[in-house]
């Protein structure tokens, strides 16, 4: 019959309060990482302190051997239990394979078969007796060679599970005071009775405190699973979603002293743990002077690199919503930062863009539009020299540098060369280079450059940038660069189809040669020259004889034929720079500048030259005739245009005469 005693009821009442207030507990948390381990812990420990206490009160040997038997089963799980709850509760759970559960449950598993087979080989324990000289009865015996080893492996279990806790208990911030504390009360206690089993110090007569002890670890975590969330709040939320995010954290106390900080902000204030704290946050974070509970922005350099940061500050209250420290985030924005400074180059980059291209409109010029061109690049890249260049002909003819721009690189390029103008030119493809190296070879041979952009202007030409900095052009910048030159292509389209009508409206549309409209702005223009150089000016008058006769007798259209081929014959057989106008009907007057001597001869040329037409051409029967008179102007005179013009129509008169 079971003999009660205090002990032993007190055990009864601590296993059941474990069965209660901590198994459920433990179970109901058991997906938690950690939870399966502490439920099995919690479960050990309550079958273990329930067989002792039922020991204690047994009446015979036999009934307190049958109870041990039972406890190693609790006895013998509660080490690996401990073991494997500490690694999982501090992140080391990987190292908890299936194959080494397996190995950490052999001892355990052999230790409850040698015991319940000790009677074969007295391995476990040894003189088993039944001592009654203490307030209750109890098992006297001596401990076989394997209890030594099951005791030094679960020692040794304990002791490493032991460390991890303690380990994360130095490591807890003062905001997880609690959870510190209960880990304290969970650990010390199996140590402090293990150190009293070593010595065989015992409070009471062979009365083991052990299962006593780890109830109360026991209870301590379950205390601290309720109470604080042990297991959810620590491994979740203070190892994941504070020191893994990217968003720096700091917990100061109500004076703003930094109490703690995680790792994210610790890499924005360039600071260690253990320097920061105690410190006034304010000092690392200026903006808290001013501002010390409104959102701010903060903005520092470290290392050549702009960073910026948004800082809030909130306060924290405890459950009576007293103020009793502060959680200040740090919010790493220089990205955002970095993206508005471009959006806002890019905005006033697009603005210069916009006057620039109003400029361009108001070109009146190939020579003012490359200009433009020059001064705006020297504007938009301060680090680059540039230069135009405008396709003359078969050639890439420079039409516009900048100062620095190289003075041998504007050579006139044939649009065959392998140079890189020329190769843009034909293939119509912008170009960007970071080095010399990039260049196609042979195309570029000056060693100073080390960065280009070499863009076309369709059919017009090109526009090239070097740069003696290495990766100096930018994606952006080649963008920037083809937008422009399609502002600077249509501008150009724009000057060149001007010129083209007033050409158009300058020439005469049946002879080619300049009509009358144009000869007061060309013959000033001459003129002005003339004066400038000290030259003097002819002006040739020139009458085809008898021309209505013609359109009389062959008609007009004969008649029109015959005037187109004469001022082709003009055009052709004068010099270059003479210009051809026809002044009316059947009369053309040609202006020679930078004529000294040479009129006479020009007049003799022209004479001949129609000679030949007469004997070749069969437009009409009858040979043609003109007159010519020439008059000569001179820079130092006062004459004016139009009594030049009179004198060499006298001229021509006089000549007819004569005829």
């Amino acid at each position: 019959m079971w003999n009660p005693n205090p002990y032993a009821i007190a055990l009864l009442a601590i296993s059941a309060a474990m069965l209660v207030g901590v198994v459920p507990v433990a179970w109901k948390r058991r997906r938690l990482p950690g939870g399966y381990a502490l439920f099995a812990l919690a479960l050990a420990t309550f079958e273990w302190t329930l067989g002792y206490g039922l020991e204690l009160g047994a009446p015979s040997l036999n009934a307190k051997l049958l109870l041990t038997d039972l406890q190693y089963l609790g006895i013998s799980t509660v080490p690996v239990a401990w073991f494997v709850f500490a690694l999982q509760y501090t992140h080391h759970g990987k190292w908890l394979t299936a194959g080494r559960l397996i190995g950490l449950a052999v001892v355990p598993v052999v230790t409850v078969l040698l015991l319940w087979t000790n009677d074969y080989h007295s391995l476990m324990q040894q003189n088993v007796a039944l001592d009654v000289s203490g307030p209750f009865p109890a098992i006297s015996k001596t401990y076989g060679p394997w209890f030594w080893v099951h005791y030094a492996y679960a020692f040794f279990l304990l002791l490493i599970g032991s460390i991890f806790l303690l380990q994360r208990l130095i490591r807890s911030s003062s905001s997880h005071r609690g959870q510190a504390v209960s880990l304290l009360f969970a650990v010390v206690p199996p140590w402090i009775v293990n150190a009293f089993h070593l010595a065989r110090v015992y409070p009471i007569h062979r009365l083991d405190l052990t299962p006593i002890a780890f109830g109360v670890s026991v209870f301590a975590l379950a205390f601290a699973l309720y109470r604080y969330r042990l297991l959810d709040l620590i491994p979740l939320a203070q190892d994941v979603a504070v020191r893994e995010i990217g968003e720096g954290l700091i917990i100061t106390d109500r004076q703003m002293k930094i109490v703690d900080l995680n790792p994210a902000a610790r890499a924005m204030l360039g600071r260690t743990s253990n320097a920061s704290v105690g410190l006034d946050l304010a000092l690392l974070v200026p903006p808290l002077m001013s501002t010390p509970e409104s959102p701010s922005e903060w903005s520092f350099e470290r290392d050549g690199e702009k960073i910026s940061l948004e800082v809030h500050v909130w306060p924290l209250n405890d459950r009576w919503r007293q103020h009793i420290g502060n959680a200040v985030t740090l919010h790493d924005i220089s990205q955002r930062k970095a993206v508005e400074r471009t959006l806002e180059t890019t905005n006033e980059r697009i603005i210069r863009l916009h006057e620039t291209a109003l400029r361009l409109t108001a070109a009146k010029s190939g020579n003012s539009v490359a200009t433009l061109v020059v001064e705006t690049c020297e504007s938009e890249f301060p680090f680059a020299s540039s230069a135009m260049f405008a396709a003359d002909g078969g050639e890439l003819v420079c039409a516009g540098r900048s100062a620095t721009f190289p003075e041998e690189l504007c050579d006139p390029l044939p649009l065959d060369s392998d140079r890189l103008p020329a190769e843009a030119f034909r293939t119509g493809t912008t170009s960007r280079f970071g080095s010399l190296d990039d260049l196609p070879s042979e195309s570029w041979t000056d060693g100073a450059w080390n960065a280009a952009i070499c863009a076309p202007i369709r059919e017009i030409g090109v526009l090239l940038l070097l740069a003696s900095e290495r990766e100096a052009f930018t994606e952006a910048d080649e963008h920037w660069v083809e937008l422009f030159l399609q502002h600077v292509e249509e501008a150009i389209k724009r000057i060149r189809l001007q010129e083209a009508l007033r050409e158009q409206a300058r020439r005469d549309a049946l002879t080619g040669a300049y009509n009358r409209r144009h000869l007061p702005d060309a013959i000033q223009a001459e003129m002005a020259r003339a004066r400038r150089a000290g030259h003097r000016l002819a002006l040739v008058m020139l009458d085809i004889d008898g021309f209505k006769s013609v359109n009389d007798r062959f008609g007009h259209q004969t008649g029109d034929r015959v005037l187109r081929e004469i001022g082709g014959l003009l055009l052709r057989h004068v010099r270059e720079y003479d210009l051809v106008i026809r002044y009316g009907g059947d009369e053309f007057l040609l202006i020679l500048p930078e004529s000294n001597g040479e009129a006479d001869a020009i007049v003799e040329r022209l004479r001949r030259v129609l000679s030949r037409w007469n004997e070749q051409s069969d437009l009409i029967e009858a040979p043609l005739s003109v007159a010519m008179g020439v008059s000569r102007w001179h820079s130092d005179g006062e004459e004016g245009w139009e009594d030049a013009v009179r004198r060499a129509d006298r001229a021509m008169y006089e000549e007819k005469k004569v005829r």
